[in-house]
């Protein structure tokens, strides 16, 4: 992938499995400044892409969340200051930063380890499973917060089953089922795809089952 990007990707899958093998096989991703002898690729890795995992605990290591962090950016000498800020105050981190990540809630967990994927500023910045456990003002919040990356120019990857807020924000989805991409392309061409859907086990969104049943209501009266 280059340049800015809203990706979506989705599958039926909730092991976590797809995400790992989508993530290695697919061009663009496996691929970039990174990319190398494998015992370069970990550090290399952490200065273009940022990952926040399905599950904050399996992410979470330090003390406090400051530290939680702080620690990805100062390894990678790519500390500053002032957007770490930003993101404190946009994730609502302030009040929490000498606490133990650990004592937090679910929901403040993600909230770290969507900080210290953005950090160090990276490149690319991949979201598994963003908006579970979260409420709706926090699932504005990370709108408004992707679209301004988008704006950066840096490139964002959205793994996740929620296409209500998949439809609202991504411009381009790719569909995953048994391992395997079976679809690439905009929502709503990919929501028509009733072999896809099926396939995938998905169902379309209330508003795009809204818009197609006035679709067929008017395509009736002009008939009659």
């Amino acid at each position: 992938m280059c340049g800015p990007h809203w990706q979506e990707r989705r599958w039926e899958n909730d092991s976590g499995e797809a995400s790992q093998r989508f993530t290695e096989t697919r061009p663009g991703i496996a691929e970039g400044p990174w990319s190398g002898h494998p015992q370069n690729i970990g550090f290399e890795a952490g200065q273009h892409v940022g990952f926040a995992w399905q599950n904050p605990n399996d992410q979470l290591f330090r003390t406090t969340v400051r530290e939680e962090v702080l620690t990805g950016p100062r390894v990678l000498q790519a500390y500053d200051p002032v957007w770490c800020n930003r993101l404190f105050e946009r994730l609502g981190l302030g009040p929490l930063l000498d606490r133990s990540p650990f004592s937090l809630s679910e929901g403040q967990k993600k909230r770290v380890s969507f900080a210290a994927a953005l950090a160090s500023q990276p490149e690319l910045i991949i979201f598994d499973e963003p908006t579970a456990g979260q409420d709706d003002p926090f699932r504005r919040e990370l709108a408004e917060l992707i679209h301004e990356l988008q704006r950066e120019r840096r490139t964002v990857v959205l793994v996740t089953h929620d296409l209500e807020f998949a439809a609202k924000h991504a411009s381009r989805w790719l569909i995953l089922a048994e391992g395997q991409m079976i679809a690439d392309g905009s929502p709503d061409m990919i929501m028509a795809n009733h072999s896809v859907m099926g396939k995938a086990g998905l169902r379309p969104t209330q508003r795009f089952q809204l818009i197609q049943a006035l679709k067929e209501t008017r395509k009736e009266g002009e008939i009659d």
